[in-house]
């Protein structure tokens, strides 16, 4: 991967996504996610999405992306992300059959909504 992780800016967020475009690039990014463990599958995902975003990150996207009338406050959508899909990819590999799609996008949601609270709020970006 030409990138580090935690992703910690959208710029690099963008530079990760472009280098994705590989196959050979997705399953090295899975096979680096394998490692990371769970009991649960709402666990592996805060774990996951953890070593690969910052909360800063994490603070500018939700799940399908939303529109604001004020531009710094939009929100970039997640769930169709190559980044995304790795995730999945990875956890799939892991649970198997037992992987249920509804509950990955519910986990991820969850994670992203509070990811601004995180680290004791600094992602809100000026916020009190």
């Amino acid at each position: 991967m030409g990138w580090r992780c935690p992703i910690r800016s959208l710029e690099e967020f963008d530079h990760a996504e472009a280098s994705l475009q590989t196959p050979e690039a997705c399953k090295a990014m899975v096979t680096r996610l394998l490692v990371v463990g769970g009991t649960s599958l709402e666990s592996r995902v805060r774990r996951v999405l953890s070593l690969v975003l910052t909360n800063e990150v994490a603070s500018a996207l939700n799940w399908a992306g939303k529109k604001m009338k004020e531009e710094q406050k939009q929100k970039r959508a997640f769930k169709h992300t190559k980044i995304c899909k790795c995730i999945y990819d990875a956890l799939t590999q892991q649970l198997g059959a037992s992987m249920d799609d509804y509950a990955f996008g519910q986990a991820v949601q969850k994670w992203l909504r509070y990811a601004p609270d995180q680290d004791g709020g600094t992602g809100r970006g000026g916020a009190s």
